[in-house]
């Protein structure tokens, strides 16, 4: 996929990955403590733009995946100091919609194991925060719906860059083959004139000699 091709979904991507960012900022009042929600936006911009931007090939390298999965373990942490002693959800819990995003991009730059890693902590974080109703509450069974569809898509591009590569493949073989052939065909004809420039003298002086 080429960068042209690439550049209106990262975008897309980016800016809703940015909205949930901007919902935890007009949030910013509803939170008790604000120093948490400050790491939790800082952690959570930075990750999905290096995941988003890290163009080196459709798998995402090692680095932003680590710290999308350390994003993932610690923005639920962050979120639940930020607001308070209380259990509240809402805009408040921007972070877990945010969360699943980051590891739907992580699916779909063929990382789904850390993505599934990623949505089990974020799950068993707030569960443990709130809850059944935290859980509820804050969007979790969105989430979730983001990071399957994701993976269902990620198994698609999967298939479709596997068959590209293929078929990459085939023609540069195939191609490579006829450059072969060309060069087979070339070399037997210089062959043959060398041949024929070297026999010729010696035929003519020959036929000299028997005359």
């Amino acid at each position: 996929m080429r960068l042209i091709r690439r550049a209106p979904l990262t975008l897309f991507t980016l800016a809703f990955g940015y909205y949930h960012a901007t919902i935890g900022l007009l949030a910013w009042q509803e939170y008790d403590r604000k120093f948490p929600e400050v790491l939790t936006l800082q952690l959570y911009l930075v990750a999905i733009t290096w995941a988003m931007l890290d163009r080196k090939s459709l798998k995402l390298s090692a680095a932003p995946t680590a710290l999308a999965l350390v994003a993932a373990a610690l923005m639920p942490l962050l979120g639940a100091a930020a607001i308070g002693d209380e259990v509240r959800t809402g805009s408040e819990t921007w972070y877990v919609v945010g969360v699943a995003t980051l590891m739907a991009i992580l699916a779909v730059r063929q990382r789904p194991v850390i993505a599934f890693i990623g949505t089990g902590a974020m799950i068993l974080e707030v569960g443990i925060w709130g809850g059944i109703d935290g859980l509820l509450g804050s969007g979790i069974v969105g989430a979730i719906l983001i990071v399957i569809t994701a993976q269902a898509a990620s198994r698609t591009i999967a298939q479709s860059e596997v068959a590209a590569s293929t078929y990459l493949a085939k023609a540069i073989s195939q191609n490579a083959s006829q450059e072969a052939e060309s060069a087979a065909r070339q070399l037997a004809k210089r062959r043959i004139e060398q041949t024929l420039a070297t026999a010729l003298p010696v035929l003519e002086l020959i036929s000299s000699k028997a005359g």
